[in-house]
């Protein structure tokens, strides 16, 4: 777990008081779940993906 998200932290931001969730790292490195080659479907998966990261 990183430093900032332990409860004792003074940079912890506790959910609960940004109507459940508040934008910080919650990973010291980001995970890459998705693997594609954007052929058929998997091209409007990426592009769906896109859309809700950005």
């Amino acid at each position: 777990i990183p430093k900032h998200l332990l409860p004792h932290s003074k940079d912890y931001l506790y959910p609960h008081d940004y109507n459940g969730y508040i934008k910080q790292d919650y990973l010291e490195k980001p995970l890459n779940l998705v693997s594609s080659q954007g052929i058929g479907f998997e091209k409007t998966l990426l592009e769906w993906l896109d859309k809700i990261r950005n």
